[in-house]
């Protein structure tokens, strides 16, 4: 529990001594991450991500995020659901 309320409240100054003590077999090692957003910010998970990964490489963590590409997405037009093209082009968090 004392972890969990250290990483929530004072993850910045836990550094990455931490993780070396607490999981020593993450050392070394690429840690691969999926996610179905991460730059699109479409919803809450794309910040959430995007501050889990941050979080993950200030402890010296070897991260690589792979997020989906989306030939679509959904817009509501007159209330009824309609898929336009995405276009990366215009989503500023995207680059």
């Amino acid at each position: 529990m004392s972890d969990a309320i250290a990483l929530t409240f004072a993850a910045d100054r836990l550094g990455a001594g931490w993780v070396l003590k607490r999981f020593p077999e993450l050392v070394g090692r690429k840690i691969i991450i999926a996610t179905p957003e991460l730059s699109t910010f479409a919803g809450g998970l794309g910040r959430v991500m995007k501050f889990f990964t941050s979080s993950l490489k200030k402890f010296g963590l070897d991260v690589e995020v792979i997020e989906s590409k989306y030939s679509f997405s959904v817009k509501l037009e007159d209330g009824r659901p309609t898929l336009v093209p995405f276009d990366y082009k215009m989503c500023s968090t995207c680059q």
